[in-house]
């Protein structure tokens, strides 16, 4: 038997399956080696009596639908994995604070939604809201002009055209809405989902905290029918579909090569 293989690949987390998927569908014959005895590294999940916890995945955004596509949908969609997703697409989020200044709020979904909802609840912040959330069409804009010109944009460009990318790529989240006058209340209303990203909103940069809440307020937030694994055994089947091999219980202790 041949064991010679155009691809190796160490660990059938999510981007080891994405990467594994990747190059045995270009035709690469390739080989994903897991340490563990399932797939999908922290995005996994696991049952005690009759509750099933996830460790990592609780909703995604970005994903879309078929009709309209976002960037998660689109790259399962390209690899040819077919996991059957479920949205919530009413309601964003509900926080609830306990305390003298607490507070217990439900945020719409959809951008009109989400600005009434947070107007509701600390009245006279909406515009200084939506111009947060409009951000996302500015920066867009400027990461695409970046993407076309491979990394190396024009710099008059990149202040006459893209003046508020200029202005925001550099900040934290928290630096940009005082910046726009959103009133601290409504701040730490819209900052909630700060923990999916695992950074603090005085760190946090703005760009990306942004790109994530536009995501769930456009798309709704989606998941896999089957949780976690259903993500991860869409994969697998890409992965096996085109000739490539899964091996579990296969933990990698050394890499060996050619400094040549």
């Amino acid at each position: 038997m041949d064991k010679r293989y155009d691809v190796i690949v160490v660990g059938a987390g999510n981007g080891g399956l994405a990467a594994a998927a990747n190059t045995a569908k270009e035709g690469l014959k390739t080989l994903l080696l897991e340490k563990h005895n399932i797939p999908g590294g922290c995005a996994t999940s696991f049952r005690r009596g009759r509750f099933e916890f996830e460790p990592s995945l609780h909703e995604l955004c970005s994903v879309g639908t078929a009709e309209k596509p976002d960037k998660v949908y689109q790259l399962f969609e390209d690899l040819g994995a077919k996991p059957e997703w479920c949205y919530e697409t009413g309601h964003l989020l509900r926080a609830i604070v306990k305390g003298e200044n607490g507070y217990d709020v439900r945020l719409s979904a959809g951008i009109e939604g989400f600005c009434d909802s947070m107007e509701a609840a600390v009245p006279g912040c909406r515009e200084a809201v939506k111009a947060f959330i409009m951000l996302k069409h500015k920066l867009d804009a400027a990461t695409d002009y970046i993407y076309a010109t491979k990394g190396n944009p024009n710099g008059l460009v990149m202040l006459l055209k893209h003046a508020d990318f200029m202005r925001t790529a550099g900040h934290s989240v928290e630096e940009v809405m005082t910046a726009l006058g959103i009133p601290e209340k409504a701040q730490n209303i819209m900052n909630t989902y700060w923990g999916y990203l695992g950074v603090p909103t005085d760190e946090l940069n703005a760009m990306h905290y942004i790109n994530m809440l536009y995501g769930y307020m456009v798309d709704g937030a989606a998941m896999p029918k089957h949780r976690s694994h259903e993500l991860s055994l869409s994969l697998i089947d890409v992965i096996q579909k085109h000739g490539g091999e899964v091996w579990y219980n296969s933990e990698v202790t050394q890499f060996l090569y050619n400094e040549d």
